[in-house]
């Protein structure tokens, strides 16, 4: 398999990984009798930073998941893999330094 498709399977699994950590600390918050009522619209949040960090980084992944996506399959319904395997780590590497992933408070 090519490293672009296997880069593209990884960003997946970042993305759903991502949106499933917040979710999972939520409801573990609910097993020990505490409120996890911080997802309701409009309202002002009690959460850690680092679930918001997380919360940022998975919607910079939606954000970016499309576009990558889409070039990677483009790529593969023309045969020209190799080109993308060109800029590959480049877009990844970028994903990963955005202020979403490296913000500090």
């Amino acid at each position: 398999m090519n490293a672009s498709i296997l880069a593209l399977i990884g960003f997946v699994g970042l993305t759903m990984a991502l949106a499933l950590s917040p979710s999972a600390i939520g409801s573990r918050k609910s097993q020990t009798g505490k409120p996890a009522d911080s997802w309701t619209r409009g309202k002002p949040t009690n959460d850690p930073d680092v679930i918001q960090r997380i919360s940022h980084a998975h919607l910079n992944c939606v954000e970016n998941l499309p576009l990558f996506g889409g070039v990677v399959l483009a790529a593969v319904g023309l045969n020209q893999l190799a080109i993308v395997d060109r800029w590959r780590d480049g877009f990844l590497a970028a994903a990963s330094r955005s202020p979403s992933f490296t913000s500090s408070r």
